[in-house]
């Protein structure tokens, strides 16, 4: 019978049982008999013919469960982080198993270079590649790969007859110990200046039966660029005023160049012209005006301008030029203000245009050019109210003011009609002009603007009786012209439009004569209407009106019975017909007095002017 001892491993000396010399701890299950086996301080002691049956030994699972315990049971991340650490381990063995064919090899040569003395955008370049296999064994079917740089465009290879234009590869073929060339390949550089490209290389072979590839890479600086930009501009100009100034662009080598912009430093210069250029030839120059303003204070700034290649929907900066601009406050002053708060549509408007000459020489040749800042608006009536001094004149939309002395100065006044060009709604009006006057040897040209006038909306009620309708429908009853003591029923309609702004509680009211009966008949389409017996009014209310609306209507029916007195008489069916609404925008309520109806029926095409009574 053989001798055994089972134990069950522990590695914790805290445990029962005993611990050798190591601190590891067993726990003893069961003896043999003979002491084959004996566990004691020391160690574990085999006897010959002592068998160890563990009984539950995991060496990979052991210490998972304590790292489990210790670190996963509380927190995923320790957890997610061995998991990518293994990745990681993983990721680096699978990298270098790729890499292995990669490993350098000083027998096989490949080299790079370009043939210039610096790389400059927009000029062709061309880059040699030298191979050279030193070794004594054969390269085996051997390919060059060319990976181009970035918005490198490609012209020509040399030798053409092996390069795949697909896959920008050269076939070598078998290169025999001692074989070398050399490859040309020629092309446009095109890049931002003070960027780095590369041009990388891989020759792939077999050697020996094995796979192997050799890597070259050749970084450069873009130095420069064949478009070269000067600008003119003055050394002064004047806040808020609209300045010329030059651009000189140029392209200085022998390809044409496609899709350039120039731009400003945008955050203290706005161009008032966006510079685009679609194509600029080789070897030649072009000249682009430009206007731009300044609306920063005081002072003294960089007047910056870039030059932009566009490629692939982004900007390969190319050139650029500061020029240092002062930047002054104009002293010769012109407002123009209006009193007006609110207009009706159609009205004119006073404004009141005020100058002084501030600065310390004359200012000459001073014009104001008027239009409407609305442009769904136009002036269409200009003209000049007052005149201190009288040294202006005028012209069908501008003045034209003498020439201002230091501290001379004075005020026009001004009426303009704006007419409506387009619909609007929240209608406003204001005038804006261009101040453009010579000093100190420039044309000074600077917009201004009146401050704002709301325009009431265009309110439209329509107020008609029938006997027939517009479709030629009877809506009345009774003998037409009407007959003494004989009843004949008409149809008044209120329709109200509107266009612009807003309207609130709009009420329409209207005197029932004495020999006109109300009948109750009636057709609403939106708002309250109602008769009121004492007094005879008829009224008519409406909550709101959209600022664009037309379907506000109502109709009701009246009786007249005629009398003899009314003989050849023309009667009044509604007298005394009053609205008033406010206007939410200007909040401001809009009234009026509308026509009396009568029984000629003006808007009856089949009725009208048949309203004289009969006997």
């Amino acid at each position: 019978m053989k001798n055994n001892l089972i134990i069950n491993k522990e590695f914790n000396k805290d445990d029962h049982g005993q611990a050798d010399n190591k601190g590891r701890g067993y726990e003893i299950i069961k003896k043999d008999k003979d002491d084959a086996v004996i566990v004691s301080k020391e160690g574990l002691d085999v006897k010959k013919g002592g068998n160890i049956i563990i009984g539950t030994l995991n060496v990979l699972a052991s210490p998972l469960k304590r790292r489990h315990a210790k670190h996963y049971k509380d927190s995923k991340f320790h957890f997610a982080a061995d998991i990518i650490f293994v990745l990681i381990i993983l990721g680096l063995a699978f990298g270098v198993y790729w890499l292995r064919g990669y490993i350098p090899n000083r027998d096989i040569y490949l080299e790079s270079s370009y043939l210039s003395q610096k790389i400059i955008s927009g000029r062709v370049e061309t880059f040699e590649i030298v191979y050279n296999n030193k070794s004594e064994k054969v390269l085996e079917n051997s390919i060059l790969a060319i990976n181009l740089p970035k918005n490198f465009s490609l012209e020509n290879s040399v030798p053409e007859n092996i390069f795949n234009k697909n896959s920008n590869t050269f076939a070598l073929g078998d290169l025999p110990g001692g074989a070398n060339g050399k490859i040309k390949i020629t092309g446009l550089v095109l890049g931002e200046v003070g960027n780095q490209q590369a041009l990388s290389l891989i020759l792939s072979y077999k050697q020996n039966g094995r796979s192997r590839s050799t890597l070259n890479s050749l970084i450069y600086n873009i130095e420069g660029s064949v478009l070269n930009i000067e600008l003119f501009v003055p050394e002064k100009v004047y806040q808020g005023v609209e300045f010329s100034g030059k651009i000189g662009l140029k392209n200085q080598d022998e390809k044409d160049l496609d899709n350039i912009e120039l731009s400003l430093n945008q955050d203290i210069w706005q161009l008032k012209n966006i510079i685009k250029i679609d194509k600029i030839k080789a070897n030649t120059s072009e000249e682009i005006d430009f206007i731009a303003i300044n609306n920063k204070e005081e002072g003294s700034y960089d007047f910056g301008l870039s030059c932009y290649l566009l490629i692939n929907n982004k900007k390969l900066k190319q050139s650029w030029v500061d020029k240092r601009i002062t930047v002054q406050k104009p002293r010769f002053d012109v407002s123009v203000n209006t009193d007006q708060e609110i207009i009706k549509d159609g009205e004119k408007a006073l404004f009141k245009i005020v100058y002084k000459n501030n600065e310390e020489v004359e200012v000459g040749d001073v014009k104001l050019s008027f239009y409407s800042g609305n442009k769904n608006y136009e002036i269409n009536n200009f003209s000049v109210v007052n005149s201190s001094p009288e040294n202006s004149t005028i012209g069908k939309d501008s003045l034209s003011v003498n020439d201002l002395s230091p501290g001379q100065g004075g005020q026009i006044d001004i009426q303009a009609n704006f007419q409506k060009n387009a619909k609007e709604i929240n209608q406003e009006v204001y005038l804006s002009a261009v101040v453009d006057y010579f000093f100190d040897g420039q044309n000074i040209k600077r917009p201004i603007n009146s401050n704002r006038v709301k325009v009431l909306s265009n309110l439209k009620i329509k107020s008609a009786g029938y006997y027939y309708s517009p479709q030629g429908d009877q809506l009345g009853v009774g003998p037409l012209p009407p007959v003494v003591d004989m009843p004949t029923n008409y149809w008044i309609f209120w329709e109200v439009e509107n266009f612009g702004n807003d309207l609130e509680n709009l009420i329409v009211t209207a005197q029932l004569p004495e020999n006109v009966v109300w009948t109750d008949s009636k057709s609403l389409q939106t708002g309250n209407i109602q008769f009121a017996q004492v007094s005879r009014r008829v009224i008519w209310e409406v909550g709101r009106i959209d600022k664009i609306s037309s379907s506000n209507k109502v109709g009701f029916e009246v009786g007249l019975i005629p009398t003899k007195d009314d003989v050849g008489k023309v009667l009044d069916l509604l007298a005394d017909i009053k609205y008033s609404v406010k206007d939410s925008f200007c909040d401001q309520e809009i009234g009026g007095v509308l026509a009396n109806i009568n029984t000629n029926l003006s808007f009856d095409k089949l009725a009208s002017g048949r309203g004289a009574v009969l006997p």
